[in-house]
C-alpha cells in the first residue's frame, strides 16, 4: 500500500507535490519490509504532521515525510537481504529469507525470544529443513521471513489501534475504557454478539500479548449514549428504555413493564443503552406507546381513537346517580365487554375499561325502567319519585315524607315504576314532593 494513505492536515487527496510523501508507521512499514515497531522506533524522534487515514482515523503528528523516514531507516536499508546477517538473524535460502529467532528478535527489540518461540509454537510453525545456517558454530533452527512476521505482535499507539489492512484493530481494554464502559458488562455484550479476536493477530502488552479487534464491530455493539432529549434515533424511529418512557407517558415503570411483559414485547435487537448506573435494552416508543397504561381524566373518561372509554369506580363517582356496585351489577349482567388491548392507570392500578356509549344506553335504558338510587325517574318527560328512596336521598325519615305529602298535603301518584328489587311501587310529582318539603322547610 502507498504510504502517503492521507496526506497531512487530513485531505483526501495523496499529498505528492513534488517528491514528497507521507505516511504513518505501519504504511512505511508495509512498503520497506521492516517490522512496524523497529518503524516506530526509529520515527519516534521525527517530527511528525497531522492526518487522516483514508478510514477516518485521526493521527495526530502521525505522518512522516519519505525523506525523513529513509534517512532514519537508512542503515536497515543499505543491508543487503540476499546475504547471511550476523547481528539480524537474517539470511537467504533459494532466493527466500530465513530468520533465526534469537538473533532476529534481540535485533529487532520488539518483543522477547521467550514469547515469540511461544507463539511459533501455538501457531504451528516448523523449522526449515536445512543445516547449512550456523550461530557461534553451531546449527540453529531457522524460519520462514515471512511466516515469522506474520505472527508478531503487533506495537499500538496511544490510543491503543492499529491500521490493519485498511481497517483499525484496537484492544479490548483500550476500546472500553475509551469509551468508559464496564469490564464485565462489556464483556458480556461482545460474547453474546459472538464477537472473537482477529485470529493470529497480537498486539505487545509490556512483555505479553494481548489479542486484537475489528474497531468497527466493537462500534456495532457498544452501548450508546442517550442525549439530552433522552432517546435514540435509529433510522428516524425512536428508541427509549422502558424506565425513560415511563416518565415520559406519565405512568410509573413498574406498570409499564408489566404491560411489557402482558404484551410480550422485546428490546429492539442489536441497541444497548447506558444509564447512569447501567446498560439496558432500548423499545421502540411507538410500541410503548401503544401498549402503555393511559391516563383517565377527572370523569373517568379517556379518549381511544376516535371514541370515549370509561373505567367504571370513577365514572359512577363522577355521576353521583349510581353506586359502583350497582354500575357494576349492570354492566356484568348486561354482558358489556371490555375495550380489549387498552389498559388504564387509575390511583397507578390497572383496570379495565368499557365503550362510554354502550355504558351511557345502559344507564339510559335504566332510567326509563327503574328508579334510580336517588329514587328519581322520569315519566314520560316528566320527573317523579319514589317516597322511600327519595327520603333517603334528601335525609328526611320516610315516615315524616309519607306523612307531609300523602296526609296532609293529598298528593296522588301519577304512575308506576320499579326500585332494583324488581317490585312495582307508586310514584309522584317530583316537582310536588319538592314543593311539600319546602313548605315544611326540609328543601331550599
Amino acid at each position: 500500500m502507498n504510504p502517503n494513505e492521507v496526506p497531512p492536515a487530513g485531505n483526501d487527496e495523496s499529498c505528492n507535490e513534488g517528491t514528497l510523501r507521507f505516511g504513518h508507521s505501519e504504511a512505511w512499514s508495509r512498503e520497506l519490509g521492516i517490522p512496524v515497531g523497529m518503524v516506530r522506533k526509529r520515527l519516534k524522534k521525527l517530527e511528525g504532521m497531522t492526518g487522516k487515514t483514508h478510514t477516518g482515523r485521526v493521527l495526530k503528528n502521525g505522518f512522516y515525510p519519505e525523506d525523513e523516514v529513509r534517512e532514519a531507516l537508512q542503515d536497515v536499508l543499505s543491508r543487503s537481504q540476499s546475504e547471511e546477517g550476523a547481528n539480524t538473524g537474517i539470511t537467504a535460502i533459494q532466493g527466500r529469507l530465513v530468520v533465526g529467532l534469537s538473533a532476529y528478535f534481540t535485533y529487532l527489540g520488539t518483543i522477547t525470544v521467550t514469547t515469540i518461540k511461544k507463539l511459533v509454537k501455538e501457531a504451528g510453525l516448523q523449522p526449515v529443513q536445512v543445516t547449512q545456517v550456523v550461530s557461534r558454530g553451531r546449527p540453529v533452527p531457522v524460519y520462514w521471513k515471512d511466516e515469522i512476521d506474520k505472527i508478531i505482535p503487533y506495537t499500538l499507539d496511544d490510543t491503543g489501534e492499529i491500521e490493519l489492512d485498511g481497517k483499525t484493530a484496537t484492544t479490548f481494554n483500550a476500546y472500553r475504557k475509551k469509551h468508559g464502559l464496564g469490564y464485565r458488562c462489556f464483556v458480556r455484550i461482545v460474547n453474546d454478539a459472538g464477537i472473537k479476536p482477529i485470529p493470529r493477530i497480537l498486539a505487545l502488552a509490556g512483555a505479553n500479548t494481548i489479542p486484537l479487534y475489528w474497531k468497527d464491530e466493537l462500534d456495532g455493539v457498544r452501548p450508546r449514549t442517550l442525549g439530552d432529549n433522552k432517546r435514540i434515533d435509529i433510522n428516524g424511529r425512536i428508541a427509549v428504555p422502558a424506565e425513560v418512557a415511563a416518565c415520559k407517558l406519565g405512568v410509573t415503570a413498574k406498570a409499564l413493564w408489566r404491560r411489557i411483559g402482558e404484551e410480550g414485547l422485546k428490546p429492539v435487537p442489536d441497541v444497548q443503552v447506558r444509564t447512569v448506573n447501567h446498560i439496558v435494552g432500548a423499545y421502540w416508543m411507538d410500541d410503548l406507546e401503544r401498549i402503555a397504561p393511559k391516563r383517565l381524566n377527572a370523569q373517568g373518561e379517556v379518549r381511544i381513537g376516535n371514541s370515549i372509554a370509561v373505567a367504571l369506580s370513577p365514572y359512577a363517582k363522577y355521576r353521583g346517580d349510581i353506586s359502583v356496585k350497582t354500575l357494576m351489577n349492570l354492566v356484568e349482567d348486561a354482558g358489556l365487554i371490555a375495550v380489549p388491548g387498552v389498559s388504564l392507570l387509575s390511583n397507578r392500578n390497572n383496570v379495565p375499561v368499557y365503550w362510554k356509549d354502550q355504558v351511557d344506553a345502559l344507564l339510559q335504558e335504566r332510567a326509563d325502567q327503574f328508579l334510580s338510587e336517588q329514587g328519581i325517574i322520569n315519566l314520560m318527560g316528566v320527573p317523579a319519585v319514589g317516597l322511600r328512596a327519595y327520603a333517603k336521598h334528601i335525609g328526611t325519615p320516610y315516615a315524616t315524607l309519607r306523612k307531609w305529602a300523602l296526609k296532609k298535603a293529598g298528593l296522588k301518584s301519577i304512575g308506576e315504576a320499579k326500585p332494583l328489587s324488581g317490585y312495582t311501587i307508586p310514584v309522584y310529582s317530583k316537582e310536588e314532593v319538592d314543593n311539600v318539603l319546602r313548605d315544611h322547610g326540609s328543601l331550599k
